[in-house]
């Protein structure tokens, strides 16, 4: 399994990041993996998700609810 940042998942599905945490609330886009318990803390997203959210974007919008 492999992890991509923030920016990484930003160049690669060219939305800002708050686009991209507006539709992780409302369940459009992958859920994003905090790697410590500090609020702050790094976060990271699977390669995997990312990519499947990338091939169709309504189909990952309709598997999260």
């Amino acid at each position: 399994m492999r992890f991509l940042s923030k920016k990484q998942v930003k160049d690669l599905v060219t939305l800002s990041f708050a686009e991209q945490a507006r539709r992780e609330i409302k369940g459009t886009f992958p859920k994003r993996i905090r790697l410590s318990e500090h609020p702050r803390g790094r976060v990271v997203y699977r390669e995997e998700d990312i990519r499947k959210w990338m091939e169709d974007p309504a189909r990952f919008r309709a598997e999260s609810h």
